[in-house]
């Protein structure tokens, strides 16, 4: 297999010239899912006790992350370049495998923003959700497997990712798009991609279908659960033990009911719900939390 990303086709990493870039490449999201794990896993030998480990491992996370900063990132398009080739040159597509990057952390909070507001522009952004690939780019085909389509799992990590640094009106809008799209297929069933075509308000369009989507699909059903999340700004404390929230729920969403969840060991039921003084959290038998979400 030609491409080591989740984009496996081997078109999905193409230079400006249209030509397969040099490999081995540096992905975007690798490096981001590799900081990611490095974080993580110090968070986990922390509370272990083992302080030395967990210092080590952020070290070496922040390592990482300062030379993902200093190589990936575009000024001119204010968005991380899709990989390094193998000569160490930025393949130069915005991309929707930026937005992992903010999933996971590894953006600086500047920036990150600016992959938020780089990622809803129109090129980018179909009214259905977010494109592979922006339609400026040579090889943009919204026909294409992962060079212009809509995914829907791709779209939730980008959501989360909007809300961890703080983009919620973004993150609820794509969230908006996803659910708008999954209610004009058959049973309401989220498919494996759609084409990226651009999002017609004057009639009562569709996504058009990529004809071979396998639908239904797990990575697009399972997508649900990361949108709940965040909408919900939610996120488990490992030394509380308990489940801290920062909702924003847009206005098409009245409440959002929890039922019967394991935190830690325990199960909650907790309802959030949007009213004109904010969104009120009923319920978590002490178990749940309001804080203000940060990346």
């Amino acid at each position: 297999m030609r491409s080591q990303g989740w984009k496996d086709s081997a078109q999905s990493l193409s230079d400006p010239d249209g030509k397969w870039s040099k490999l081995p490449a540096a992905l975007v999201e690798v490096q981001a899912y590799v900081y990611a794990a490095k974080m993580g896993v110090a968070d986990l030998y922390e509370v272990d006790g083992d302080k030395t480990r967990a210092d080590r491992l952020r070290g070496e996370a922040k390592e990482l992350q300062a030379r993902f900063e200093r190589d990936f990132w575009m000024e001119a398009e204010h968005c991380y370049a899709q990989a390094l080739d193998g000569d160490k040159k930025q393949v130069p597509a915005v991309t929707s495998n930026a937005g992992h990057a903010l999933w996971c952390g590894i953006a600086s909070p500047e920036r990150g923003a600016a992959v938020t507001r780089r990622l809803m522009e129109l090129d980018m952004y179909t009214g259905w959700g977010i494109r592979t690939l922006s339609s400026k780019y040579p090889t943009y085909n919204p026909m294409s497997y992962h060079n212009g389509s809509v995914w829907p799992h791709d779209n939730s990590l980008i959501v989360q990712g909007f809300a961890r640094y703080g983009q919620r009106e973004e993150a609820a809008e794509v969230v908006g798009a996803l659910i708008e799209a999954g209610r004009r297929f058959p049973n309401a069933q989220l498919p494996e991609l759609w084409c990226g075509f651009q999002r017609d308000l004057r009639f009562s369009a569709r996504p058009a279908d990529y004809l071979v989507s396998c639908i239904p699909q797990a990575w697009s059903a399972g997508m649900v659960f990361l949108c709940v999340r965040a909408l919900l700004g939610m996120q488990p404390d490992l030394n509380t033990q308990q489940l801290q929230l920062d909702p924003a729920l847009p206005p098409w969403l009245g409440r959002i009911d929890v039922r019967d969840m394991r935190i830690f060991d325990s199960r909650v039921t907790f309802r959030v719900r949007r009213s004109q003084r904010g969104d009120r959290i009923v319920g978590g038998r002490g178990r749940v939390t309001r804080v203000a979400a940060t990346a």
